[in-house]
């Protein structure tokens, strides 16, 4: 499927979610040749129940797929329409295949796990050198795949290694993609210089839970930091 746009739909029908509990992720084979938009998935009709929603990213192009996993409400169980609703702009992905998964197993992840900087999934516009990314402006993002927050109330604060030769900006820390919700908001400091790293922690909406991406998201100026 192509040409999906905001406001655009489709449904399928007699979509079997077996049990309670039997499915609680979409597993997606998708490509994308631009940034923005959503990807909201209703049971029934395009005004039906929210139980999931997806932020696609650049692939490599409209015809580089990829494959994604979405975690949505896993309390649905039997047949049900499921429609496939974009949102926020044109172009929201090319979608090759789609279907149910398995709840996360917490048992395959870890809480607390330290990411390199350069293990990105993503990214636009920053330059990533082995394990570091740096040239870090204003509007520029990366994105972090497999973040595990466990129940609510386990990850209060993320931790950064960073360098800065600059004053001023600010990096916040978004929700499964560049357009997800806010969970903090730090704010660097001059560290001496670029290469001069220094460690730090900043709060975050501690009501996350579960398997997520992790977006930072560059605002205010240019040279935010190396991270």
């Amino acid at each position: 499927i192509g040409y999906f746009d905001k406001d655009d739909y489709f449904t399928y029908d007699k979509v079997n979610f077996g049990a309670a509990g039997d499915s609680g992720q979409i597993k997606i084979r998708f490509s994308k040749g631009n940034w923005p938009g959503r990807l909201q998935v209703r049971l029934g009709g395009q005004y039906g129940q929210v139980i999931g929603e997806f932020h696609p990213w650049f692939t490599g192009g409209w015809g580089s797929h990829v494959e994604a996993y979405f975690k949505i409400d896993d309390s649905i169980e039997g047949l049900h329409q499921v429609t496939f609703k974009g949102l926020d702009s044109a172009g929201i992905l090319g979608l090759d295949w789609w279907e149910l998964a398995p709840p996360v197993d917490p048992a395959t992840h870890s809480l607390y796990e330290r990411k390199e900087a350069g293990d990105v999934l993503a990214h636009y516009r920053v330059v990533v050198s082995g394990t570091n990314v740096g040239y870090f402006d204003r509007n520029d993002f990366m994105i972090y795949d497999n973040i595990w927050f466990g129940e609510a109330g386990d990850v209060t604060k993320i931790r950064v290694r960073y360098g800065k030769g600059n004053n001023g900006g600010r990096v916040q820390a978004k929700l499964d993609g560049r357009y997800g919700p806010v969970l903090g908001t730090f704010y660097p400091s001059n560290t001496g210089g670029w290469g001069n790293y220094v460690e730090a922690t900043f709060e975050i909406d501690s009501s996350v839970s579960g398997l997520h991406r992790l977006c930072f998201l560059g605002l205010d100026k240019n040279g935010l930091m190396s991270f």
